[in-house]
């Protein structure tokens, strides 16, 4: 790959500089009664006082489930109710179903799929919200819905482009050796950091180590000079790149270059230098209506993320109201299992802040993979509002299996 010396002087290098470089590469019973008068034909005090005695057992069996909490059957612990868990295809009896460390609840409730081993909350805590299941591609030129790809970033971990549907995306190519590029990355770590709140996130792809034609970038390096906590991947074979490359180049560009990608994962702006964008077109995107995804969601989101501490932006959340109204519609109210909290279904304050039930940072690395098999430490333990669930006895029919039983004895009196 042939290079030529950068177009204007580095010496006041900002965005709007660039390099030039050619061609891309790609248990309880009652006791039988031999003798009546033994149990009730005695009318005496003794006799009164095991009547009454076999009355409180009996009714105490049959009610205890009134008594035990009222929260919906949840098998595996993971605070999910069986019956939500059917709903969204994960198994009842594992509180983790693809045994990838972490619990349903954990990676469903921060919008990662349960289902999925390669995708749980990411170490970089990223910005995600719910994803469609029949998201194509048509292309990689502007207008068209983006093809995805993916790579490992600087925690080693698989991020796939489609994944981050709803959010901003914004695709910063450079090389280590280029000036401008070294200007950017500083200015792409604070735009992110300005708006990833809002769903925006920098996928940033290195070409080139401190030399040209050295095709070994050192990511590690780029990150620490640039204290970048954006995702960044290396890509010195171009795989990635070819597809940012402006069509009319000739097969030569300029970097840094530049793809916007907006939240239906629609390519905005295609294969620009510095100069081709401003910060206003980062906001322009973010005004855009955030897709909706149905993505059903307990009627106690809110306590449920509070009990792991999980933290989602507003953006995430546009429409957890309409995706608790589908769970509501679908099976019901006896999806909740209490977690212990006041009963608030929102989980972000009325202000629209984020919610104060946990640190974005510690998101992925702060769950406990060890109780990840079903043996998660809290109980389904019910609540004031909570509720039984449609294949469960109601708590009218156990009071009148209590009486009932209480009344069959005194008969035999």
């Amino acid at each position: 790959m042939e290079m030529i010396a950068p177009m204007l002087s580095l010496g006041t290098a900002d965005r709007y500089q660039q390099c030039y470089q050619f061609e891309m590469t790609d248990s309880l019973a009652p006791q039988s009664n031999e003798r009546k008068d033994a149990y009730y034909g005695a009318n005496t005090d003794a006799a009164s006082g095991r009547t009454m005695t076999r009355h409180s057992l009996v009714f105490l069996l049959l009610t205890a489930p009134l008594f035990s909490g009222c929260g919906a059957p949840d098998t595996d612990g993971d605070l999910l109710s069986d019956a939500f868990e059917e709903l969204i295809g994960t198994s009842p009896e594992l509180g983790d179903s693809d045994g990838d460390g972490f619990t349903d609840a954990e990676e469903y409730l921060a919008y990662f799929d349960p289902d999925d081993r390669d995708d749980f909350p990411y170490a970089g805590a990223y910005p995600r919200g719910p994803l469609p299941t029949d998201l194509d591609g048509d292309g990689w030129g502007q207008g068209d819905v983006s093809n995805s790809w993916d790579g490992e970033d600087q925690h080693e971990e698989l991020l796939d482009l489609h994944k981050f549907y709803g959010n901003v995306v914004m695709i910063d190519i450079g090389s280590e050796w280029c000036g401008p590029c070294n200007a950017v990355a500083p200015e792409a770590e604070e735009h992110y950091q300005d708006f990833k709140d809002r769903g925006f996130i920098v996928f940033g792809l290195l070409m080139d180590g401190e030399s040209q034609g050295d095709n070994a970038p050192n990511i590690e390096r780029w990150i620490e000079e640039h204290d970048l906590t954006y995702p960044v991947f290396p890509d010195p074979n171009q795989e990635k790149v070819q597809h940012y490359i402006p069509t009319d180049s000739g097969g030569s560009f300029g970097i840094p270059l530049f793809a916007f990608i907006g939240r239906d994962m629609t390519i905005q702006i295609h294969g620009v230098n510095g100069d081709g964008w401003e910060v206003s077109d980062i906001e322009d995107l973010l005004d855009e209506e955030v897709p909706y995804v149905e993505w059903p969601m307990p009627e106690n989101t809110g306590d449920l993320r509070a009990e792991f501490g999980i933290t989602v932006a507003s953006h995430q959340d546009t429409h957890l109201d309409d995706n608790i109204a589908l769970t509501l519609d679908s099976i019901g109210s006896g999806s909740t299992v209490d977690a212990g909290g006041s009963g608030n279904t929102d989980a972000n304050d009325s202000d629209g802040e984020d919610s104060e039930s946990g640190d974005a940072s510690n998101q992925g690395s702060s769950y406990n993979p060890s109780n990840a098999d079903g043996t998660y430490a809290r109980p389904p333990w019910g609540g004031a509002d909570c509720s039984m669930a449609a294949d469960s006895p109601s708590a009218g029919v156990l009071l009148l299996l209590g009486l009932a039983g209480i009344l069959g004895l005194r008969r035999r009196q």
